[in-house]
């Protein structure tokens, strides 16, 4: 008879036990995610076969059964959880964890959501059976799974909505709080005149930026004198979470761990830390910059919050076209017109500078068409520059393109003909008739079609 009535309190106890576990709605069956998305006949087998088209599918068979979701607010609830059914599931790893464990009751979710359906009790308690493993015989000795910082980075990102970079930052909470976001780089574009990418200026740059917030200094919360236990956790900083089957004590949600209650975002960013401004930066251009060339301006960028560090201004220049001169690689091309008189003979002509003066430089006599004559641009105080072998130019040569000018008929007085006609008379004939050989012959040809490769684009019309 005792034995008969310490059964039956134990079977009340038990009963009482699960009761309450009942009543706090922490063992209740849920609906199955396969159910919500209409795959509820499916065996087993078959929702370890479906696919993410299978998803989609159910999905929009679901979604036409519908009515008017826009205005009746239980079918804008029921599409709401189709979508969400479908993003879970979409996931491969959820998948395969949520359809090996077939959990569709939070003690079963706990276990998913706690042990990763991985290494641990394969314990589920809509289905009674046991397997355990040994955690110390499932990884070798000295061997580590490898992963990646950015897998870490993008897990603890989604698990706790806390942003790498203060353009991420979501308004003030406690968890947040502890850690500092830095401020991400800006990437923008400088026109520049010629002259400024080559001799170097400081130019005054405008952009939007997010700066610090000078209410809260970049905290993102306000200051309170004191603060206030949280009432979730009652100051230990975590809660344990009722289940019957396990007992799971983790970081209380709501004050994040820090076991008081947070304070209120700041009134001025909005719990971001940061406000979106508009500056004025003064940058200063080195000298010798050409299109395409990238340099940054350290701390220049967006200011980080909660005491993370500023990012960089990141600029790429492009440099316009000069009137006179072009750019190529290192050295400054232009094109020199030379009347054909100083062609012949040597003389001195008046050339334009990078500094927008101009100088003098010595033409040596029987000088060519485009002959290229090396002009040391910063050596123009010292008189007239004679010019250097191209062979041996430095970056600070320009390069002058030599252009012979042929002047026409009518510009001819009558002693310039006279004196052509008698350099004509006493000049030695390049080729005549009788003295010509059949090597000599060759060496025409040869010039002619050198001269036909050399300046072909002049047939082009």
């Amino acid at each position: 008879m005792l034995h008969k009535i310490r059964t039956h309190v134990l079977h009340d106890r038990s009963l009482l036990r699960h009761y309450s576990v009942f009543q706090k709605g922490h063992d209740k069956v849920q609906q199955s995610l396969f159910d919500i998305l209409g795959f509820g006949k499916d065996s087993d087998e078959e929702r370890a076969s479906r696919t993410v088209d299978d998803l989609k599918r159910g999905l929009l068979s679901e979604a036409l059964l519908l009515k008017d979701p826009e205005h009746n607010e239980e079918e804008k609830a029921k599409l709401e959880t189709l979508k969400k059914a479908y993003a879970m599931l979409s996931d491969e790893n959820f998948r395969r964890n949520y359809d090996s464990h077939h959990y569709s009751s939070n003690d079963a979710q706990l276990h998913v959501l706690v042990d990763g359906g991985k290494v641990a009790a394969n314990f589920n308690p809509e289905y009674p059976s046991f397997s355990f493993l040994d955690h110390s015989k499932t990884l070798e000795d000295g061997e580590l799974p490898q992963t990646s910082m950015g897998d870490y980075r993008e897990a603890f990102k989604s698990a706790t909505g806390i942003g790498a970079s203060a353009q991420e930052a979501r308004p003030f909470s406690a968890a947040e709080a502890k850690g500092a976001l830095n401020g991400s780089d800006i990437h923008f574009q400088m026109n520049l005149k010629f002259e400024e990418g080559l001799l170097g200026c400081t130019k005054r740059t405008k952009y939007r930026k997010q700066v610090q917030c000078k209410v809260c200094s970049g905290e993102g919360s306000q200051t309170l004198k004191k603060r206030r236990k949280c009432p979730q956790c009652l100051g230990r900083g975590s809660t344990v979470l009722p289940s019957a089957t396990y007992h799971v004590e983790r970081r209380c949600s709501f004050c994040s761990g820090e076991g008081t209650v947070p304070p209120p975002p700041c009134s001025s960013c909005g719990g971001a830390g940061v406000t979106e401004q508009e500056v004025i930066v003064p940058v200063t251009v080195p000298p010798g910059m050409i299109s395409g060339a990238i340099f940054r301006v350290p701390k220049r960028g967006h200011d980080g919050a909660r005491g993370g560090r500023a990012g960089d201004l990141v600029l790429m220049v492009l440099v316009g076209e000069h009137r006179h001169f072009h750019q190529s690689g290192s050295h400054m091309h232009a094109m020199l017109p030379i009347p054909l008189s100083t062609a012949l003979l040597g003389g001195i002509v008046t050339v334009p500078t990078l500094d927008g003066e101009t100088a003098q430089l010595r033409v040596p006599a029987c000088v060519r068409n485009g002959q290229l004559l090396s002009f040391r641009q910063y050596r123009t105080n010292q008189g007239a520059e004679s010019p250097a072998n191209p062979e041996h130019m430095s970056n600070d040569d320009i390069l002058f393109h030599a252009l012979i000018i042929i002047p026409k008929e009518a510009a001819l007085s009558g002693k310039q003909k006279k004196a052509l006609a008698d350099y004509e008379v006493d000049a030695v004939p390049l080729l005549s008739e009788k003295e010509t050989s059949s090597d000599e012959k060759g060496d025409l040809w040869e010039q002619c079609a050198q001269l036909k490769r050399q300046y072909k684009h002049w047939f082009e019309v």
